[in-house]
């Protein structure tokens, strides 16, 4: 077959004949006209239709991806049930989860009956794009066409509500799954924990884990920890790495060291990554055990663990925490030292260390080293340096970090807005403190408490 005087075969590349039709320039009509040339041959080569379609997935090329689709049912190829699973999945590897859905429902359209495969793969496609409502449509429609559900159904379905932090779905789905006599895998538990955790329900993520890891346990039974005593399901690196995650953002230092020891200690011996010991770090700095921060932080890598930028940051920010500004500038050289990237929050922790201990030029030094480092300043870092030289009474620096934000289209807060205030309020400039009560009336921000400082 010639196209513009190049010739190509029924088993040459898809990449090679995409690049070829859509490199032309020519009319709508004499486009379409190349599309139907190139593809021609292909849906009565089914071999070669089927790697074309795998290639999609692997690839992840997302404008072949739409270009495929368009071309599908705009000539109402009647792929195969497996050739639309391929054309689902690629959908869903480069996040077109609205595509994915229309090659679904056009199935019927071109005499396919989606079986349990193509749901289980568009439900994670909408998974993917967190469309937990159109997950639960499709979960729910399974049985009208007679495609029963398997535990990848149950699976696919639980992970859409994690963003969504529905927790009570994925428990009450996760309950229904030895109803319908199948046995919970490891991804079951994983995704039901991860839903736990991102709902910020960290006592049933911890008992399911104790379910997984000792059915036995005496703690009280839930909905996983009961599935688990009758079927035993392994944990692995992901789910305990949800599990102190949980902890972390529940605030439970305690809980989060515990499970930590029970993933290195325990039979299974499982090693750490970064995910473990950055969790562990951030559930010691919210709580302000900075010591215990700076142990694991200097324990990564004698456990062959790279420290990355989140593990200095959750340190820096533990001792910003507890007051220790001498050793926020010290991890933040450190980070240099070990060729780790800094990025705005290193900056902001560290900043907030200096401004809460009084050393403003050093939070000054740290704004401006902020900017040359090719980072954008954000409403954060500005609050922090006007609070730190307010605090100080130098009203003067307050205005021209003020002015600086406005150079920099950073727009004020009610937090800055105050901060300026009350720095020119305690200098006695009260010209410049009825400027920016002015602003704040301007812009509708403020309580009544700040209203009342004026």
């Amino acid at each position: 077959m010639s196209v513009h005087g190049a010739w190509i075969s029924p088993g040459e590349s898809f990449a090679k004949a995409f690049r070829l039709t859509r490199s032309t320039r020519s009319t709508r009509s004499t486009r379409s006209a190349l599309v139907r040339q190139v593809f021609s041959q292909l849906p009565s080569d089914p071999k070669l239709l089927t790697q074309i379609l795998k290639s999609l997935g692997e690839r992840r090329a997302r404008e072949d991806v739409i270009f495929f689709v368009e071309v599908v049912q705009s000539h109402e190829w009647s792929l195969t049930a497996p050739q639309n699973t391929l054309l689902i999945s690629a959908c869903q590897r480069s996040r077109l989860w609205q595509q994915a859905l229309d090659l679904f429902h056009t199935m019927p359209q071109r005499n396919v009956t989606p079986n349990t495969i193509n749901f289980n793969a568009t439900i994670s496609s909408c998974s993917s794009a967190s469309q937990w409502p159109w997950a639960l449509h499709l979960f729910h429609a399974m049985p009208t066409v007679k495609a029963s559900r398997d535990v990848i159904s149950y699976n696919a379905t639980i992970t859409s509500f994690e963003k969504a932090a529905r927790w009570q779905d994925a428990v009450q789905l996760f309950q229904e799954i030895p109803t319908a006599r199948l046995c919970p895998s490891l991804v079951s538990f994983n995704s039901l924990i991860s839903c736990l955790e991102k709902a910020g329900q960290w006592q049933l993520a911890v008992l399911t884990l104790l379910g997984m890891a000792d059915p036995n346990n005496d703690e009280p039974a839930t909905a996983a920890t009961a599935a688990a005593s009758t079927v035993p399901c392994v944990p692995d690196l992901l789910t305990f790495n949800a599990a102190i995650s949980s902890c972390e953002k529940g605030a439970q230092w305690q809980w989060a060291i515990q499970i930590f020891d029970m993933m290195c200690l325990c039979q299974l011996r499982i090693a750490p990554d970064a995910i473990s010991f950055n969790a562990l770090i951030s559930s010691l700095e919210k709580c302000a055990q900075w010591q215990g921060s700076l142990a694991l932080l200097q324990a990564m890598p004698e456990l062959e663990v790279r420290p990355n930028t989140t593990s200095f940051n959750a340190t820096i920010s533990s001792y910003e925490k507890a007051g220790q500004w001498q050793r926020s500038l010290h991890t933040l050289t450190a980070m240099t030292a070990s060729s780790v990237q800094r990025d705005g929050i290193t900056f902001n922790a560290a900043m907030s260390s200096c401004e809460k201990a009084t050393q403003w030029p050093r939070a000054l030094w740290l704004f401006e080293d902020m900017r040359q480092a090719f980072l954008q300043p954000t409403s954060v870092s500005f609050n922090t340096a006007v609070s730190a030289c307010g605090r100080v009474s130098q009203w003067q620096r307050v205005l021209q970090i003020f002015q600086a934000m406005a150079q920099a289209k950073v727009s004020p807060d009610n937090i800055t807005l105050v901060a300026v205030m009350s720095a020119c309020g305690r200098a006695a400039e009260w010209q410049q403190s009825l400027r920016i009560f002015e602003m704040m009336l301007e812009k509708k921000v403020g309580t009544v408490q700040d209203f009342q400082t004026v």
